[in-house]
């Protein structure tokens, strides 16, 4: 609406009250950098970024209520506004929706980012659980007692509902990415990866049947998909 023809006292209602919702848009952002702030595990980065992008969308928006100033009063008087004046409002406006546009790309892309960074930290964590696990059944497979063996299915059954767990959540923060391209090959490789359960229920099965060399090579499998 305020990019639009504002020759009119009701037109420009509008866009004052656009001009509101832009001030509580920069107003809630940093908030929100001040609340990330105050969490010692709040992304420092993301506090920045919202920061910055607060910064510019309010310089614009000032801008922009600077501009209309001399056009509401125009109209008030009921005075045909100087068309410099809605020339300077034209263009404050273009700038705030070039500002608002290059604040919503450059966060997109920070939380593309910070949400490729968290699911690289899901997959180590995952890694890191498989190799516990295949350590798990060398040393039973040096000495292989029935604690042991029933210690091993425990740690493959805990694993199973971690590796559920997490692809849940990699599943979920995968669809959340802006970038179509990735969003698409990281559902791809999801899918995939839903075999890292089917190869813990047949390192399960073949350690239940004493084979402890096939129970390790699913493992091994299963790093390989992980990889």
């Amino acid at each position: 609406l305020a990019a639009g023809p504002l020759d009119t006292p009701d037109r420009l209602v509008l866009a004052e009250q656009l001009d509101v919702r832009t001030r509580h848009l920069h107003e809630r952002m940093r908030e929100v950098a001040r609340e990330i702030r105050r969490d010692r595990a709040g992304p420092r980065e993301v506090a920045l970024a919202l920061e910055n992008v607060a910064a510019g969308v309010r310089l614009a928006d000032q801008r922009v209520v600077a501009a209309r100033a001399p056009v509401a009063q125009a109209f008030r008087i009921r005075s045909t506004p100087d068309r410099s004046a809605l020339a300077s409002m034209r263009f404050a406006d273009a700038f705030l929706d070039q500002e608002l546009e290059k604040g919503v790309l450059y966060l997109e892309q920070l939380l593309d980012k910070r949400r490729a960074e968290d699911l690289v930290q899901l997959a180590k964590d995952l890694a890191d659980k498989r190799r516990d696990l295949a350590g798990l059944l060398e040393r039973y497979k040096a000495a292989p007692t029935e604690e042991a063996r029933k210690e091993v299915l425990a740690r493959i059954g805990r694993m199973k509902e971690r590796v559920k767990e997490l692809l849940a959540r990699m599943s979920e923060m995968s669809r959340g990415f802006n970038d179509e391209h990735m969003n698409q090959e990281a559902l791809a490789e999801m899918a995939r990866s839903q075999d890292l359960v089917g190869g813990l229920d047949r390192s399960e099965e073949m350690l239940a049947k004493g084979d402890v060399e096939g129970a390790m090579r699913e493992l091994d499998q299963m790093a390989s998909a992980m990889d």
